[in-house]
């Protein structure tokens, strides 16, 4: 009959001074060439083997806190690596990467085309190839559908945009008249309390010059009164034939060189001339003679001439 001690092993399961001893089992694995004890070490090759069994109920994990709680001590987060720049591609497909952060913790969304990044920066933003747009592309300006101008239009909801020129008459917008000879009409009339009032001229003076039967081809000249310090405003000559006219200025008697004027007309017709300002023809004060001159030379070859001539001046 076999010694069943053999078999049986006590183990001392007292953790204090004393000895008790129970009786116990070893664990063991199948292996080849018999079994082996499960020492319940790290390596798996000597580890128990644990069988989740196929009507297990499910299995719940989770992190340290709920969502929106406030997290305590170390809880595990999901982050990346934080770079400024895009990060270096790695070698090829299905290789391990990192997730990309920002360097203040944001995680970076970017667009890609065909594996590649879609370029833009901070200042100008997303590079957009506008090149290959097809088709009409419509753009919402905020501005008013185009119509055509009409006169009494009423007050235009801004913004208001058009080559075209409108005045306000109280109530409603018109269109300002014009030609495109004369461009934009402006009245002047009394309903916009325009009035000219030009200056009345100081002492004013006239005098009538004329000279009798002046032979063909002849000149002679046609002076007016002593006028010193006047000035000399317009001037008419008239002739019974053909004539040319000149006006001169003469200070103490001597004929200027250059003339202020030079005219003429037909037989039996004036000639006019108006000073473009008083002190164009302005006479000095001399001990001689000063006088306004019109110098009058008859162009008919065979008849003779009666020439007049009549001077306005002022102070």
């Amino acid at each position: 009959m076999a010694d069943l001690r053999s078999i049986f092993q006590g183990y001392d399961l007292d953790s204090g001074g004393g000895t008790d001893y129970v009786l116990g089992v070893n664990l063991r694995l199948s292996a080849s060439g018999g079994s082996i004890e499960a020492l319940g070490q790290q390596a798996m090759a000597s580890s128990i083997p644990v069988v989740i069994a196929s009507n297990q109920s499910a299995l719940t994990t989770g992190g340290g806190a709920a969502h929106d709680a406030a997290a305590t001590g170390n809880p595990l987060l999901l982050g990346g690596y934080a770079s400024a720049a895009a990060p270096t591609d790695v070698s090829a497909d299905a290789d391990v990467v990192r997730a990309w952060f920002l360097r203040n913790g944001a995680q970076a969304a970017v667009l890609t085309a065909a594996g590649a990044l879609i370029g833009g920066d901070a200042t100008n933003g997303l590079d957009v190839d506008v090149t290959r747009v097809t088709g009409t592309v419509t753009v919402d300006s905020e501005l008013p559908a185009a119509a055509s101008l009409t006169d009494n239009f009423s007050n235009p909801s801004a913004p208001a945009v058009g080559a075209f020129h409108m005045v306000w008459d109280g109530s409603t917008w018109d269109r300002a008249p014009g030609t495109s000879t004369d461009g934009l009409l402006v009245n002047l009339g009394a309903n916009n309390d325009v009035t000219f009032s030009p200056t009345a001229p100081t002492s004013p003076l006239s005098d009538y010059v004329t000279s009798a039967s002046l032979a063909a081809g002849s000149e002679a000249n046609l002076d007016s009164a002593e006028a010193a310090g006047k000035k000399l405003a317009q001037v008419t000559a008239w002739s019974s034939v053909a004539f040319r006219a000149r006006v001169f200025l003469v200070n103490n008697g001597v004929e200027a060189t250059e003339a202020l004027a030079i005219g003429g007309g037909a037989p039996f017709t004036g000639w006019t001339w108006t000073a473009p300002h008083p002190d164009y023809a302005a006479l000095g004060t001399t001990a001689g003679a000063d006088t306004f001159r019109v110098e009058m030379i008859n162009l008919d070859d065979a008849n003779a001439a009666d020439v007049h001539c009549v001077f306005l001046y002022q102070s």
